[in-house]
C-alpha cells in the first residue's frame, strides 16, 4: 500500500483492526509529519485522526491516550524533518528501529510507566518526568 493510499484508508478510518497496528500508527504519525508544515499542525491531524478510526474499529473512546500520541507524534516529526532524513517510510523504519521496540519502549526513556498509566496522561498531554522528548 503507497502512503497515499494508507493515508486514505486512515482517513476514511477504513483500515481494519489487523492494519492498525504500532507500525501503522507510527506510519501516520511520519506521514503527517513530513505533509504537514508544522509539528501542531501534524499533531492535531493525528489527535482528529486517531480517535475516529478507533470509533469506526469499536475500540472504546478511553483507551485513545492524549500523551502517547503527542509524544510518538513528536519524536517522529524531530526525526522525519531533520536533515538527511530518510525519504520512504521503509528507510525511516531501517533508521530508527527504537521506535518499533516493543520489548524497550522509547517512551520509557522519557516517562515513568506510572505517568503513562494515569488517567490524567490519557486525556492531556503530560511532560515527560525523565528526560525531555
Amino acid at each position: 500500500m503507497t502512503d497515499d493510499q494508507f493515508l486514505d484508508s486512515f482517513e476514511r478510518a477504513t483500515l481494519t483492526r489487523a492494519q492498525w497496528t504500532h507500525a501503522a500508527h507510527l506510519r501516520m504519525a511520519w506521514i503527517y509529519c513530513r505533509r504537514e508544515p508544522t509539528l501542531e499542525a501534524a499533531l492535531a491531524r493525528m489527535r482528529d485522526g486517531i480517535p475516529r478510526l478507533n470509533a469506526a474499529l469499536g475500540t472504546a473512546p478511553h483507551l485513545y491516550h492524549n500523551t502517547v500520541t503527542i509524544a510518538f507524534g513528536t519524536l517522529v516529526y524531530h526525526r522525519a524533518t531533520a536533515p538527511g532524513a530518510p525519504a520512504t517510510w521503509p528507510e525511516f523504519q531501517t533508521a530508527h528501529p527504537d521506535l518499533f521496540d516493543r520489548a524497550a519502549p522509547i517512551l520509557h526513556k522519557h516517562y515513568r510507566p506510572q505517568t503513562l498509566a494515569t488517567d490524567a496522561a490519557r486525556v492531556a498531554f503530560v511532560p515527560p518526568d525523565l528526560q525531555p522528548l
